[in-house]
């Protein structure tokens, strides 16, 4: 097995002017609908804390609290703002009382058009302690960020490719991986080596590419997994040598000393390292928790994929959570928790491979055999001829008895031997 080498400790560094035009955005000062406000600073502290955490974003220019600071009055245009700062996107945010609490109201609004995204609503104690302005703060960039996508997938798509911008055929092949479609990946690799070619510094693109050939290798589609498994290795190096801070690359070199080599401990050093970075990733805890599962410490992977839920209870990408919580849940001995998230991740639009056989696992522990047998169908249409021995190897599991139990459900539940 490969030694693991400590990466470089993540330095922020500014994404570089000219990538594809990034979507700007802007935070509008935090606007009080209260007879007793809360004090300034903490208002202030908020619209801060956003603006922050939106800049460390690697898809996004986000405009300074400063230039902000100022326009928070009771009428606002957010298509006069919107020209003035040079901005495709504004946040506003709200806060009024609702009986012993707060509620804060944040509102995404396409600035050229006017159009507002349906809003999302939180409720806090009056207190408003510091711990919940964190808790706030990310939970809404986290719900942001999607919209935000979803606007420019909007804008781009029917674009003619050769008109596509760097920065859009970035959003476009991430499209094609998050939603692991196999017929859509071909056009993601083309696109991102498009990218690479064009632009040979731009890190996010060597991050996506590692992600696709760590993608091929945990959905079997890879043709040359010994190739793909190196591919990840060279490509995330690259992405970090360019861009240091890149939360995408640390979590496909993590994920890949987990899955291909066991080596939870070192996986889990490199997931620190993004979590020290990007503490509100949602991603980050929840494949921290997955490597933690694989580790054998089942309370401490429901507790960090639990808290990737509570950062991002909506997310598109919910499939991950799901069923991390899934193995993290089987690994622990908790077989009827366990098969309720797989079965919650088995009905979202995408899934991970190895979902319908932790699920499979889980209800044949609990008895229920003909609903495990009927997902163990579904995994041979998927993997024709596979053999259960195969998928044991393939296990991730550090401790072989843990291996030998899940070989053990699967035949439970026909899977051939």
């Amino acid at each position: 097995m490969p030694g693991h080498t400590r990466l470089p400790v993540p330095i922020r560094v500014p994404a570089a002017p000219g990538y594809g035009g990034l979507p700007r955005i802007a935070v509008l000062p935090l606007r009080q609908f209260m007879d007793k406000p809360i004090p300034r600073h903490m208002s202030d502290g908020i619209t801060a804390d956003i603006i922050s955490q939106l800049a460390g974003l690697r898809e996004l220019t986000v405009i300074s609290h400063g230039s902000t600071f100022n326009l928070c009055g009771p009428a606002l245009d957010t298509r006069e703002i919107g020209r003035k700062l040079d901005v495709r996107y504004l946040v506003l945010c709200r806060i009024n009382r609702a009986g012993d609490r707060l509620r804060l109201t944040t509102e995404l609004t396409e600035a050229e058009t006017g159009a507002v995204f349906p809003p999302f609503f939180d409720f806090v104690d009056a207190g408003l302690s510091f711990d919940n302005q964190d808790r706030i703060v990310a939970q809404l960039v986290n719900k942001l960020l999607p919209q935000v996508r979803e606007s420019e997938l909007r804008r781009i798509r029917g674009k003619r490719p050769s008109v596509l911008s760097v920065y859009e055929k970035i959003l476009l092949s991430r499209e094609h991986i998050t939603l692991l479609d196999h017929g859509s990946f071909d056009e993601a690799r083309r696109l991102l080596d498009e990218v690479i070619q064009d632009d040979p510094g731009y890190g996010e693109a060597y991050a996506l590419a590692a992600e696709w050939h760590g993608t091929m290798i945990g959905e079997r589609w890879s043709t040359d997994r010994t190739a793909d498994i190196q591919a990840v290795e060279r490509l995330t190096q690259t992405a970090l040598r360019y861009d240091s801070g890149n939360i995408r690359a640390l979590l496909s070199y993590g994920s890949r000393r987990s899955n291909s080599y066991r080596d939870h401990a070192g996986a889990m050093r490199i997931f620190q390292q993004a979590l020290e970075l990007a503490p509100s990733s949602a991603n980050a805890w929840a494949l921290s928790g997955l490597c933690s599962a694989f580790a054998g410490d089942a309370a401490e992977a429901v507790r960090h994929v639990t808290h990737a839920l509570e950062l991002s209870p909506y997310d598109r990408e919910g499939y991950k959570f799901h069923h991390a919580l899934c193995v993290g849940h089987y690994t622990g001995g908790d077989f009827e928790q366990a098969a309720e998230w797989g079965r919650r991740a088995l009905v979202d639009t995408s899934i991970w491979r190895g979902t319908r056989g932790f699920t499979a696992a889980s209800l044949a522990a609990i008895g229920r055999l003909r609903e495990a047998r009927e997902i163990v169908l579904q995994m041979q249409t998927a993997s024709p001829g596979r053999r259960l021995r195969e998928v044991v190897d393939d296990l991730a599991y550090q401790d072989p008895e843990r291996r030998q139990r899940y070989g053990e459900h699967l035949a439970a539940a026909g899977y051939p031997e």
